[in-house]
């Protein structure tokens, strides 16, 4: 059985494993939208403390309690670990992720989504529709 994706609503500061809300507190959102957006890549314990502006210490007590609330018993599906290195969330394993602003030749931009989309090359594709900001 495929395990149900995380989905990120950055818009409304929500997470979701398939259509099911997450309850997580502001530190356990801002932590897996910070992998969520990295997928597929390392995210370092020193890098995500800096992200969350948090000690070392308390990060990894915070990816212990992210990984309960994600129900990710070992091993791992969601958080994994890479050994002296740090976490990261596989791509496979991140469905959507909307995002808030982003700027493009001066001007900005507000994402509504941020879609993956199968590849046949073995690549990673994702699919952003945004609208203009104006004023």
């Amino acid at each position: 059985m495929t395990p149900p994706p995380v989905r990120i609503d950055a818009l409304a500061r929500r997470a979701y494993l398939g259509d099911q809300p997450l309850q997580l507190g502001p530190l356990e959102y801002a932590a897996l939208a910070c992998l969520a957006a990295n997928a597929g890549e390392i995210v370092t314990p020193d890098a995500l403390a800096r992200h969350l502006d948090s000690e070392d210490t308390a990060v990894r007590q915070l990816i212990y309690n992210l990984r309960k609330k994600l129900g990710d018993t070992l091993p791992h599906t969601y958080v994994k670990s890479v050994y002296g290195r740090g976490w990261l969330i596989p791509f496979e394993m991140v469905v959507s992720f909307t995002c808030e602003r982003f700027e493009v030749a001066g001007r900005q931009y507000e994402a509504i989504s941020w879609d993956r989309r199968p590849s046949t090359a073995g690549t990673h594709s994702f699919v952003v529709t945004a609208r203009e900001v104006t004023g």
